[in-house]
């Protein structure tokens, strides 16, 4: 996690900050006369002792903790079992005694080590010393990922601002607020010698209210009725988007939404443009593996009024970016009538009693207090966004590769149009690019240029406009990737949709391999930029006798190959250019048609280099304007019309799945998530039920060896997509997939 632990905070300071209700806290005698036995042993001995305390002590009242650790094998029945004693109630209902770990009611998470050694953090003096609050030792980096890991887990599956965690280690507490910026973290207290700090906490903490608490109260639970109405109108666009036909291809992971294991929730959204909306959902469709930073969700929602299915997106934004927020862009592109992008029904920051929803371990950062705990870089403060669009579809929704250029026909217009109002998109990639059908998902319409939540401005000293990297790593400019604080242009975004036109080809088009995968995801750390660095092996691919060897396509194969040419032409020096265009070709024979498109006039047989010299910087001009792409593009569509030889249907299944990204993220998760519900002797979770006249905490243990897909979980500050690592030095990482972008 490269976002600051803050701390360590004064331990009165802490809960006189995020632990006053406004209530009056009155410890009952119980609690002054109750004193916690000293600890050792295994951790699930931990979790036993401290239920029974916080239950002679009678301090947290309408708050229940249930043990949900079991001691037998790990099988379904012990599973069961391990909830015998559960017993809860919420809106009414009775909670079954036999029931799972549900993740959706977490509400505390109670973490335990065994001893004091096992804490992660420094005390005040030791950190100020050694400059870090945190630990650097193996042990205590595993124990921080952890933390991190579960906390994750919550925000996961619920609609939170922020998080309390209490950490034990041995003797000693400490108490941790989540949000995503960060995590303040208290100072140690040995709780055995005085526990009026703990009881202060718990006692505290079921006063707060759901907001103290850390829920968004935006979001509520729906009605039966709503929930049966959202369900019915899932399951029907699913039907009609996706049916048995051979000729239809589903919607990826559409029915993932109904997924029963997630609670519904109900989402009362008030935007700056557009009109109010009322979202039901239930599992996001996506979802970043990051703890910190945008933390993006995507969910098919249920749009009560006007009763369709909608594509809804929450995520965090830069506060201080309000002229780069993604409700920006779109009003922008709105008023300049750009084509090609999705209709947008509402969009804007969450506002909560006037003011915006926003995150505070930024604020703590800032005004750190050196006398009170350890100086930390500060991370930009965030504010929860909302967009509601129309439903579009993915790639792998298309039945042939015409279609598939065409939408990179399609949203190279967008760019250009939008260019030309100033504005850049700045994150091309394959899950940007999107196509329209129309209501029936039978009709293909076009192509829609999505997410244009990183755009910036052609204007370079425009107010708040950055040199950093961005967009996904793996479609960023050759240019981008060796140098991250080049200025962004137009060049750049045409670049990034001819590694979408190459990299979508080979993915869910027909063809016998070729493509060099690792040319997407290569990146080397540069001591002397304090950044990662890429581009190699796609600058050494553009020398390919054949860019689109192995597809079967003959025009997506030709049209791959000119692009590469073309993309050659602006990197490479005229001597290479001349050996390309004059060295003997592999390729198959081709049409007559397709022959004239596949090398530019100017490099006929006779074409020499010092010709090549003259007309190579114009070429290089001329290949910046998005205008020269999109002719070309359509000269390559217009085949269609000639002969259906050149373009037949051609989609075939993900060639690639291991390269679905979210898919990938979300299943290490549910790794994560069921090892540490299905063992005992490790980490515990508390979590209460909200309800009306009770609230319920569950102590939770798993095992307590680190699943090797914990280790793989990036819990930094930024979204894999979006480039931030120009620090001095390397960050050091809890763990993350080094395939990700911007690390």
């Amino acid at each position: 996690m490269s976002q600051p632990w803050i701390g360590p905070v004064p331990v009165d300071l802490f809960l006189n900050e995020f632990m006053d209700s406004g209530a009056s806290l009155t410890l009952p005698q119980s609690a002054l006369e109750v004193k916690f036995p000293s600890q050792g042993g295994s951790e699930s001995a931990l979790y036993e002792s401290f239920s029974e305390f916080v239950q002679k002590a009678e301090i947290c009242p309408g708050v229940h903790f249930h043990t949900t650790a079991h001691t037998g094998p790990t099988d379904r029945d012990d599973q069961e079992h391990r909830d015998e004693n559960s017993l809860g109630e919420h809106d009414g209902e009775v909670i079954p005694q036999k029931q799972p770990f549900d993740w959706q009611y977490d509400g505390l998470i109670v973490e335990f080590k065994s001893t004091e050694a096992e804490d992660p953090f420094c005390s005040l003096e030791d950190a100020k010393e050694c400059d870090s609050f945190q630990k650097t030792d193996r042990r205590s980096r595993r124990t921080l990922c952890k933390l991190a890991n579960y906390t994750w887990d919550s925000f996961s599956y619920q609609h939170r601002v922020h998080l309390f965690m209490l950490f034990i280690a041995g003797n000693v507490a400490r108490f941790i607020r989540w949000d995503r910026a960060g995590a303040i973290v208290s100072a140690s207290f040995d709780y055995v010698e005085d526990s009026k700090p703990l009881m202060r906490f718990l006692g505290s903490f079921a006063k707060l209210d759901d907001a103290q608490r850390g829920w968004n109260t935006t979001v509520s639970r729906p009605l039966p009725n709503e929930v049966e109405e959202f369900r019915a109108a899932i399951n029907s666009w699913i039907e009609r988007h996706g049916g048995v036909e051979v000729v239809r291809r589903r919607f990826p992971g559409a029915e993932s939404t109904l997924d029963e294991e997630y609670s519904t929730y109900k989402i009362t959204v008030k935007p700056e443009i557009g009109k109010s909306q009322t979202l039901i959902v239930r599992r996001p469709f996506s979802q970043s593996g990051n703890l910190v930073g945008r933390a993006t969700r995507t969910y098919f929602a249920y749009s009560t009024t006007p009763r369709i299915v909608v594509f809804y997106k929450e995520g965090w934004r830069v506060e201080a970016d309000v002229d780069h927020s993604e409700t920006t862009a779109y009003r922008k592109l709105k008023e300049g009538n750009v084509q090609h992008i999705p209709t947008i029904l509402c969009a804007g920051d969450v506002i909560v009693d006037e003011s915006p929803l926003r995150t505070l371990s930024d604020i703590w950062a800032r005004e750190t207090d050196e006398e009170c705990y350890v100086p930390c870089p500060a991370p930009p403060g965030l504010v929860l966004q909302r967009i509601v669009q129309s439903v579009v579809y993915p790639v792998q929704w298309l039945l042939s590769s015409l279609q598939f250029v065409t939408v990179l026909c399609d949203c190279t217009i967008a760019v250009d149009q939008a260019e030309k109002i100033g504005l850049l998109h700045r994150d091309i990639s394959i899950g940007n690019v999107m196509a329209k059908f129309d209501d029936d998902g039978q009709t293909f319409v076009g192509g829609i240029l999505i997410d244009w939540d990183n755009f910036g401005y052609t204007d370079s000293d425009h107010e708040g406009q950055t040199t950093r990297r961005h967009g996904t790593w793996q479609f960023m400019s050759i240019e981008i990737l060796k140098n991250p604080t080049i200025q962004h242009s137009i060049v750049h975004d045409m670049e990034s949709i001819y590694w979408v036109l190459r990299y979508g080809s080979y993915r869910f088009f027909e063809n016998s391999g070729g493509m060099q995968w690792e040319i997407f995801s290569e990146k080397d750390w540069n001591e002397y930029s304090g950044s990662y660095v890429g581009g190699k092996g796609k600058n050494v691919s553009l020398l390919d006798d054949d860019n689109g060897e192995g597809i079967t396509t003959p025009a997506l194969r030709t049209i791959i190959d000119r692009f590469g040419f073309e993309w050659c032409q602006y990197y490479h020096d005229p001597i290479v250019i001349y050996l390309k265009s004059h060295h003997p070709s592999t390729r198959p024979v081709l049409p007559k048609e397709l022959d004239e498109l596949r090398l530019p006039e100017l490099l006929a047989p006779e074409d020499t280099i010092s010709y090549i010299m003259t007309r190579l910087e114009p070429i290089r001009m001329e290949r910046s304007k998005p205008q020269f792409w999109i002719d070309l593009f359509k000269q390559f569509i217009a085949l269609n019309d000639k002969s259906v030889d050149f373009w037949p249907p051609d989609a075939v299944d993900d060639k690639y799945p291991q390269h679905t990204e979210n898919a990938a993220r979300i299943k290490r998760r549910e790794e994560v998530i069921s090892s540490t519900t299905n063992k005992s002797d490790g980490c515990l979770y508390g979590y209460y039920i909200r309800m009306p006249a009770m609230t319920t905490t569950t102590i939770q243990t798993s095992d307590n060896t680190v699943p090797s897909s914990t280790k793989k979980r990036a819990h930094d500050d930024r979204d894999e997509p979006h480039d931030t690592s120009s620090s001095s030095k390397k960050p050091r990482r809890c763990g993350g997939d080094e395939g990700d972008a911007g690390q």
